[in-house]
């Protein structure tokens, strides 16, 4: 019996021991699976590259952990004339991202996440206010925390879905409370560098202040002349226009002497305004002393671009401006000149606008004129006649900029730009032949012979240089065109004529563009991509550009505008535009190409910011097709000079997206404008 009583305590004890290493080893496991947790969110929020970012890992973490499908943060403001900001995911798609809000904007849903260390949020709670809090956050059931940092609130997380079907216990609590400390420490340090980066911001813009002209804020006239020069010297001439509009106010000494110096310096005020209105985002205005203003116009398409411009400066101007109860009547006197393909200087450009000013005054108040002819003068039947016969006899040609992959150098695609090889006048670029072709009425027969022929060329490419994923092409199309009846139809058909995969093909558009017949843009871009195509948004950051206004279009890529690009060269320019570009790409899961890159700066900082597909001097310039096909056969450009050597390599290079960060595409063809 003694045996047998010393076997049992024997096997109690056995099995007693193994029972608590069991239990201690799930216990360990649970309390790795958590730290590591903690540890990957960290590291995640860390290597964000700017706090916007930070938050979105924050809600996809959160959201990951704790079953929810639906996740918000917002941050207080830091002081007391500060913003709140909030960003929200639903279904795994950023929502806003880091909008400012008003503070107060929360009722009492801050006050109740507040006052407990975390919130267990259910409809169904019996506790009113609990329950009012989850109505609020639109969730059935999920967690709220509020973010402390240094024994003070900076803001609140929470997680829930509208279900209601996760059940949260008290590990999930206690894991939700390390969260949001760990989220608090973290995007506290970010939004300090943040601020860093803001002073750093302040102290150029202070230092700018030198170039600009106190009363307007405009530029001066320093200023002025080193943005034409700098246009001048990074312009295509082959495909741009750079033009100035010199502008004078007739009648201006007059409001000083009948209203006083400070009702005068109040219509400059207005002026500048109204000129600053006229523009676009990559034009500049500039005060050049007096009552004397200019305005640079770069990269226009054709001359009557900026016909339409200097219209639009003379009809802002005649409307009467109100100072102190007075209605106060001017009209202006605007001179336009034009940079011609030829070498011209700043100064030059500037005495030819000054000139053409003085022709507008002595022909009339209120009106402009324009110095020496544009290269693109309005049609005529001569002009059509020409434009047909030049079709007829296969004059229009193309060549090819390759776009790149900044990485790797891999050739992905190439975007297509028309030529005419005019008998007499050689190489004729677009911008002096298209409009007119719009006039007469060619320019959907010509963007449907540019169309075959791009896919006839990439079809031939693609049998000969194999690639996974196969090359693309790009061609530039007009929203009217895109409009026209049967658009997607031709299309359709000319794919299985040439053969080409419509996953192959990109249709470019411009933000301008689309703007102007938005709803006419969504139809029509949704049948499009319905049969297979995809769709690049161009020139984008030039125009309107918003999360609200891109999410409604049924697009596949962003191209990042030249100016903006531009700025990226700058030491000294923060390149906030192109970075904001490339957050609207992020968060819509576009894929995003540079445009216009001239430089190895721009490269490192695209590739820093996210972009990695680009198009430019700098990589490639435009070929033919034999020097497209020259660069097709070693399939890739060297990416060490992208980044090291000085801009101008006879050489393409065109964008790319990745198919796994496309919305819609999941194509072959989506994956060669957008690897992973």
């Amino acid at each position: 019996m003694i045996a047998l009583a010393m076997w049992l305590v024997f096997v109690v004890i056995s099995v007693t021991a193994f029972a608590a290493a069991g239990v201690a080893w799930v216990t360990t496991r649970r309390q790795q699976k958590r730290l590591r947790f903690l540890h990957d969110a960290t590291r995640a929020m860390l290597e964000a590259r700017d706090l916007e970012a930070a938050t979105i890992d924050v809600l996809r973490a959160a959201c990951a952990r704790f079953r929810a499908d639906t996740a918000s943060l917002k941050l207080f403001p830091t002081g007391p004339d500060g913003t709140a900001f909030r960003s929200t995911l639903r279904h795994g798609e950023a929502g806003e991202v880091m909008r400012a809000i008003d503070p107060e904007d929360d009722d009492e849903g801050p006050e109740a996440v507040l006052a407990r260390t975390v919130l267990h949020l259910r409809a169904s709670s019996p506790d009113a206010r609990v329950a009012r809090v989850a109505a609020r956050l639109g969730v059935a059931e999920g967690l709220a925390a509020a973010l402390r940092h240094d024994d003070r609130a900076v803001g609140y997380l929470v997680v829930g879905n509208r279900s209601g079907k996760p059940r949260y216990g008290k590990r999930d609590l206690a894991l939700f409370h390390a969260y949001a400390d760990i989220t608090a420490m973290t995007l506290e340090r970010s939004r300090l560098h943040d601020s860093l980066v803001r002073i750093s911001a302040l102290q150029s813009e202070l230092a700018d202040r030198a170039f600009h002209d106190p009363l307007t804020e405009l530029a001066n006239r320093v200023l002025f002349v080193d943005r034409i020069e700098q246009a001048l010297l990074h312009r295509d001439s082959q495909r741009d226009l750079v033009a100035i509009l010199y502008v004078d106010l007739d009648g201006f000494r007059r409001v000083n002497a009948e209203h006083g110096h400070a009702a005068g310096d109040a219509v400059l005020i207005e002026v500048a305004a109204r000129l600053r209105s006229c523009l676009r985002r990559s034009d500049t205005a500039a005060r050049l002393g007096g009552d004397e203003f200019a305005l640079l116009l770069v990269e226009l398409l054709e001359g009557r671009e900026a016909e339409l411009i200097a219209q639009r400066v003379v009809d802002s101007l005649a409307e009467p401006i109100l100072v102190e109860g007075n209605r106060i009547t001017l009209t202006a006197s605007v001179g336009l000149a034009s940079a011609k393909p030829d070498a011209i200087s700043a100064a030059l450009l500037l005495r030819n606008a000054a000139t053409a000013m003085d022709a507008a005054r002595q022909s009339g108040a209120g009106g402009y004129a324009v110095q020496g002819e544009w290269l693109a003068p309005a049609a005529d039947t001569g002009v059509a006649a020409e434009l047909a016969a030049a079709i007829a006899r296969d004059e229009l040609v193309l060549h090819y900029q390759p776009i790149v992959e900044l990485a790797t150098g891999k050739i992905l695609g190439a975007e297509a730009l028309v030529r005419w090889a005019h008998p007499t006048r050689g190489l004729v670029a677009p911008m002096h032949f298209l409009p007119a072709a719009a006039e007469c009425g060619l320019a959907e027969r010509l963007e449907g012979l540019i169309l075959r022929k791009a896919c006839q060329q990439v079809r031939r490419w693609q049998d000969a240089h194999p690639s996974t994923p196969p090359l693309a092409i790009s061609v530039n199309v007009t929203a009217h065109g895109i409009a026209a009846t049967g658009f997607a139809e031709s299309v359709s058909e000319i794919l299985q004529e040439t053969g080409v995969d419509p996953a192959c093909l990109i249709l470019e558009v411009t933000e301008n563009a689309i703007l102007d017949d938005l709803h006419s843009c969504i139809v029509e871009f949704d049948a499009l991509q319905r049969a297979g195509v995809h769709i690049a948004i161009d020139d984008v950051g030039t125009g309107y550009t918003s999360l609200a206004y891109l999410r409604r279009l049924p697009i596949d890529i962003l191209k990042i505008a030249r100016p903006l690009v531009a700025e990226l060269g700058d030491p000294n320019s923060s390149g906030e535009l192109a970075r904001t570009v490339v957050r609207h790409g992020e968060a819509l899961r576009l894929a995003l190409v540079a445009e216009g890159v001239e430089g190895a700066l721009q490269v490192r900082r695209l590739i820093d910011l996210g972009c990695t597909m680009a198009q430019g001097f700098h990589l490639a310039r435009p070929c033919d097709a034999a020097g497209m096909e020259a660069l097709l056969v070693a399939g890739y450009l060297d990416p060490a000079e992208f980044s090291t050597a000085p801009g101008g390599r006879a050489r393409s290079a065109e964008a790319r997206r990745p198919a796994e960060r496309s919305r819609r595409v999941r194509s072959a063809g989506a994956a060669a404008r957008n690897p992973a």
